[in-house]
């Protein structure tokens, strides 16, 4: 019985055709990132050089999936990346990308990948899928060394904001010494009460300018961090104790989703300093559209533990988010532009990460990375 042309034809492009396999693995092996690829039913049937140096665990590759990334079915920023790509890419066939994934080295290292599953088709048909991890992690710490580098040239710039930030309350001391002045002089056309809503003004500003310079004078000789062995999560819980009542007068429910964290060296009273700074940032965002809700998760990793910030407020702009840990930006008319910055500074002092994105529906994430320094033998990628 003669074999099917239309069979054979079939049959060749395949990826279980030795010599397309072969095709396909002299260019992958020429690329510099790490590839995987799968077959249809979702079987690695090819790695390159780069993913086989990564597979630090020495398992014998071919393996299955979640063996080889187990990280992958694990929820990150409220998806599976696994059963995306194997959902999306390999039973519709459609692109999909995640950047920035943290993933642990066997350095006890955090890098950061951004991720991209890619279907193979041919005729309408889905032949398997590639994924393409791209170490974007030099890239970050590049962006972030050129935005210190721009600071550190800027003092200038720095000497005249804090002029100016200063300048205003001084303005307004200024203005109501002299109508206080004017009134003694001219006691008749004076009132009690105008001269103490003055005089409450000038204490107000004094007030102002106070909390301005402890800012700043906090974050150009931050305290050393006093390290203890301690449960990342008690650090969110006094947080959000601070919190609590701004959370309520601005009509913002607060709801907490703490998984069991172990303990890590930490400066508790510094980190649940960050927390509330970023938090704090949201419920002020939130009480300016007429409430909403913060969310507040606490995740642990093979590598790190996660302290998630989220909210379903306006989400970031680009330019806010190119500035956010500058000194003195703010959105806020009363904002001193100092709270994020010293957040982004105790969490470096920790060896962390803070990442500012926006929600994939509304809204802005805040993500502190805190790694956990003891890594088991089989937690590194």
């Amino acid at each position: 019985m003669k074999a099917n042309p239309r069979n054979r034809k079939e049959k060749a492009y395949t990826l279980e055709n030795k010599q397309y396999l072969e095709y396909i693995e002299n260019i992958i092996e020429s690329l510099d990132e790490s590839i995987v690829v799968f077959d249809s039913q979702g079987k690695i049937v090819l790695c390159n050089l780069k993913m086989r140096e990564k597979n630090t665990e020495n398992k014998d590759l071919p393996v299955s999936f979640r063996e080889l990334f187990p990280c992958f079915w694990e929820e990150y920023r409220g998806k599976i990346w696994g059963e995306i790509f194997m959902q999306d890419v390999l039973g519709k066939g459609e692109k999909r990308i995640l950047p920035r994934f943290p993933l642990g080295t066997s350095e006890h290292r955090i890098r950061y990948f951004d991720l991209k599953g890619i279907p193979i088709q041919k005729q309408g048909k889905i032949l398997g899928a590639i994924l393409i991890l791209s170490d974007v992690t030099e890239n970050i710490n590049l962006q972030e060394r050129l935005i210190r580098q721009a600071r550190t040239s800027s003092l200038a710039n720095l000497g005249a904001s804090i002029a100016h930030e200063i300048r205003n309350p001084l303005n307004s001391i200024s203005l109501h010494i002299q109508l206080v002045k004017e009134w003694l002089q001219n006691p008749a056309e004076s009132s009690h009460e105008e001269m103490v809503e003055s005089l409450d003004n000038v204490l107000y500003e004094i007030n102002r300018m106070n909390e301005l310079i402890r800012y700043f004078l906090r974050f150009s000789r931050p305290p050393e961090p006093q390290f203890d062995s301690q449960d990342p999560n008690l650090a969110v819980r006094q947080a959000i104790r601070l919190l609590e009542e701004d959370a309520r007068h601005a009509d913002v429910e607060i709801l907490l989703q703490l998984q069991p964290l172990p303990e890590i060296m930490i400066d508790r009273n510094q980190i649940a300093q960050a927390v509330y700074n970023i938090a704090l940032n949201a419920v002020q965002a939130l009480k300016l559209q007429g409430g909403g809700k913060l969310e507040i998760n606490t995740l642990k990793r093979k590598e790190y533990v996660l302290i998630e910030i989220k909210d379903n407020g306006p989400g970031l702009s680009p330019q806010a988010r190119e500035k956010l840990f500058e000194l003195f930006f703010t959105t806020k008319e009363d904002g001193s532009g100092l709270g994020l910055p010293i957040s982004n500074q105790i969490v470096e002092r920790h060896d962390g990460k803070i990442v500012a994105e926006n929600n994939l529906d509304r809204g802005a994430c805040f993500s502190i990375y805190l790694p956990i320094p003891a890594l088991r033998p089989d937690a590194s990628f």
